[in-house]
């Protein structure tokens, strides 16, 4: 959130009415004029783009680090593969996908909904960015869970203590 918004809003910020803080801050706005909308618009419009297809990069990036992975450990450590039950465990092991980590996966999303409602009165084009991330972020998650990532646990009626 805070390189998103506050970054880009800060880096045009002029404060020099105020005293001690002018040399710090000496962008071109000292308050929310006319120039201020095309001044930073631009600036968050690209920032949630980027964290809008950053989905689809963080996928191939995880899938092509995993075959790489896979490809080493088939190479070098199972070289040696003998057909026993312990060594077989370990290369349908090696097959799995990853853990979802649902907690990660959502937290740029939350910023580009987040942005979007703070700031979509004065930026109408962010509710078609969040659209856009929203597409992208479905269509990135119904792929890598059906595809790539490990199948979840089970869960029961009864919670563990």
């Amino acid at each position: 959130m805070i390189d998103t918004v506050f970054i880009s809003i800060m880096y045009r910020a002029n404060l020099s009415e105020y005293e001690n803080i002018e040399k710090l801050l000496s962008g071109k706005n000292t308050d929310f004029g006319a120039n201020w909308y095309p001044d930073i618009c631009y600036l968050m419009i690209i920032n949630l783009l980027v964290l809008s297809v950053r989905p689809i990069l963080t996928i191939c990036y995880q899938v092509i680090r995993l075959r790489i992975f896979r490809l080493y450990v088939i190479k070098h450590a199972y070289k040696n593969h003998t057909n026993n039950s312990e060594d077989n465990m370990k290369f349908l092991e090696l097959s799995a996908g990853p853990e979802y980590k649902f907690n990660l996966k959502f937290a740029t999303l939350n910023t580009v909904i987040f942005t979007t409602l703070f700031f979509g009165n004065a930026f109408p084009i962010l509710y078609i960015v969040l659209f856009f991330a929203l597409t992208i972020q479905y269509l990135t998650e119904r792929y890598s869970l059906a595809m790539f990532y490990r199948l979840p646990p089970k869960f029961t009626t009864e919670l563990p203590v």
